[in-house]
């Protein structure tokens, strides 16, 4: 194929076997409020995911959202605005 040729097929956008549900995504922030620690991802289409870590027994789990992560990210010493609801990866995702 030359520089110049088009290329007329779409490409298939779906996740491959094997792919993780997140990966299309990439970390825009994170916040600490003493009891938690909050990872912050966004993708390309502004839905976002939060990774919330239990500081004490670190244990993970997930909440997920559109609109940005900028429309619940609050400080970096605060976890987000609103009440999202956290579970685990599986249930999130």
């Amino acid at each position: 194929m030359g520089q110049n040729d088009i290329i007329l097929n779409r490409p298939d956008l779906s996740l491959p076997s094997g792919s993780k549900a997140t990966g299309a995504y990439s970390i825009v922030a994170i916040s600490d409020d003493g009891t938690y620690k909050y990872f912050w991802f966004e993708d390309a289409s502004l839905n976002y995911y939060i990774m919330r870590k239990t500081k004490t027994t670190s244990v993970f789990a997930y909440t997920k959202g559109t609109g940005g992560y900028a429309s619940v990210y609050v400080s970096s010493t605060a976890g987000p605005s609103g009440s999202p609801t956290f579970a685990s990866y599986g249930v999130t995702f």
